[in-house]
């Protein structure tokens, strides 16, 4: 085991982290792919998959700045769904909200960093 990776004290926090970052990562790929073929069709269901991952995720965990970060993800993804803005107009504004998932992989890489490596000064700044 390398001095730098520690896990999480609990199954059910590993498997939620793991989740988050798996979240994390398919929104990453599907901007990506996005980029290169603008089909809005991808990016319009990646809302509801990340909407119903931060749900979910509000029942499983005590972090307070993961609450806080789902809650602003969840907001700010719910506008497609109240307003049924098509996608055409707004394709643009849905990548930038989307990227608000990226940052869930620093929020989750708190609990594998050793607290006495010079890393875990850096993350909780």
């Amino acid at each position: 085991m390398s001095p730098l990776i520690i896990y999480p004290s609990s199954d059910i926090q590993h498997i939620q982290n793991l989740l988050c970052i798996g979240i994390s990562f398919l929104t990453t790929g599907t901007i990506i792919i996005h980029t290169f073929y603008p089909i809005d069709y991808f990016i319009y269901k990646l809302f509801a998959v990340v909407f119903i991952h931060c749900f979910t995720d509000l029942f499983l965990t005590k972090k307070p700045d993961i609450i806080i970060h789902h809650l602003i993800v969840m907001s700010m993804s719910s506008f497609m769904y109240i307003k049924q803005i098509p996608m055409e107009i707004a394709s643009s504004q849905a990548i930038v909200m989307l990227s608000l998932e990226i940052s869930t992989v620093f929020l989750v890489g708190r609990d594998y960093i050793n607290q006495q490596y010079f890393l875990s000064t850096i993350n909780n700044i």
